[in-house]
């Protein structure tokens, strides 16, 4: 985890890389306002957990509020269904790619 920007109310962290083997680098980061916060790109399944826990400890479960999915890709979006299950946060995805998200067991966001 890296704190990439803090000013006392704004947040933005670079979160670790739990990727292993060869599986791709992913860039997950945690946006946090007033101790709420969105996750950008969150993964896949063998990624989830060790987010999920680290999310936990940076900001409590309960204040993750956002999840944002920039595109289609399984590095970004194969595990919307653990986030959407586990928290009760809103899932953000461009129209473009909602086409696609059917494909990872997701009916709808």
């Amino acid at each position: 985890m890296e704190i990439l920007f803090d000013n006392g109310i704004h947040k933005n962290i670079l979160l670790e890389d739990f990727g292993r083997g060869e599986m791709i680098q992913a860039n997950v980061h945690l946006i946090v306002d007033n101790g709420k916060g969105m996750i950008l790109d969150p993964g896949g399944h063998k990624v989830f957990k060790h987010l999920l826990q680290e999310i936990g400890v940076l900001i409590g479960v309960d204040n993750l509020q956002w999840i944002f999915f920039s595109h289609q890709d399984p590095d970004v979006v194969a595990d919307a269904n653990g986030w959407l299950i586990t928290t009760n946060a809103t899932a953000l995805a461009s129209k473009l790619w909602l086409r696609f998200i059917p494909y990872f067991g997701v009916d709808r966001l």
